[in-house]
């Protein structure tokens, strides 16, 4: 889940800024058992580390 939000600022030298809000595996869905991997599930596919929030924000002139 993402969401994007553009500011543009008053000054216009200030130019716009796109804040990003979002949550990579919102759920946090159990892995599936991958038997074959050393960490029982499939580390190309999936990622172990649960839900994970994140923010960014980008300035643009």
């Amino acid at each position: 889940m993402q969401y994007n939000y553009i500011h543009d600022w008053d000054n216009a030298a200030f130019g716009t800024t796109r804040f990003t809000f979002g949550v990579l595996d919102f759920f946090n869905a159990t892995l599936p058992y991958y038997e074959e991997a050393a960490l029982n599930y499939d580390a190309q596919v999936f990622d172990g580390r649960g839900r994970r929030w994140y923010i960014r924000a980008l300035w643009q002139l």
